[in-house]
């Protein structure tokens, strides 16, 4: 509890501050404390997500039952987006993150890329993790030479009960860029089953309900 309540401290405080920088010409300012604040919120959240899977009865039944929902033996992440890596060495994306938003397809964005120096290759294996929110992170587990063909296109997913995330590359296309990389990804989790994905965002919501009361019942104890 005292940890939660800390956390909780710490995000309104930072909540406090940035909403009085706000005004500050100072942009780069601004925008640190937004960051601080969101990581804040991010960590006050998953605390308050892991004590609900070990105290919370309903939680645990809808976090499994979304588990349950989302594995997946096999469905394709299409490449929808490419653009120029971060810096003159990037070749490929070696971190994704993204998740499950409300429409109920998964979405991928590049959040890092090689750092070192190398031939024409890609990442053509990632391996991850996913949780019953739909949030997703995934990084290259194995890369391999490009030749002419290095821009992936297509990538096969699955996912299993654990929540471990595999993409593999099953297509690439000819590029006359080397230094384009696959930016954004896009695909179905529940292969066009409907009833699945209606129940995951109905079960997710309820999840987010109860992380709303919980912060609610922190910012009571916070006031004394």
């Amino acid at each position: 509890m005292s940890d939660l309540l800390s956390l909780y401290k710490e995000f309104k405080e930072l909540e406090s501050k940035f909403e009085t920088e706000t005004s500050n010409p100072d942009l780069s300012q601004t925008m640190s404390l937004e960051s601080d604040m969101k990581e804040a919120y991010k960590k006050l959240k998953l605390a308050i997500i892991d004590e609900l899977r070990v105290t919370n009865d309903f939680y645990q039944k809808i976090h499994e039952q979304n588990m349950l929902l989302v594995s997946n033996k096999s469905f394709e992440l299409k490449v929808t987006k490419t653009r120029y890596g971060q810096h003159d060495k990037a070749k490929f994306t070696t971190r994704f993150e993204g998740g499950i938003m409300s429409n109920g397809y998964l979405y991928f964005r590049s959040v890092e890329t090689n750092a070192e120096f190398t031939f024409d290759s890609y990442a053509t294996k990632l391996i991850g993790t996913i949780d019953e929110h739909g949030a997703t992170e995934v990084e290259e587990y194995e890369t391999t030479m490009a030749f002419l063909r290095n821009l992936p296109a297509y990538y096969e997913a699955r996912i299993n009960m654990k929540g471990e995330v595999h993409l593999e590359v099953t297509e690439a296309e000819l590029s006359v860029d080397s230094s384009l990389i696959a930016f954004e990804l896009a695909g179905d989790p529940f292969n066009r089953n409907e009833k699945k994905r209606k129940l995951f965002l109905r079960n997710r919501s309820e999840m987010n309900r109860l992380i709303s009361e919980r912060i609610a019942d922190l910012a009571r104890l916070a006031k004394g």
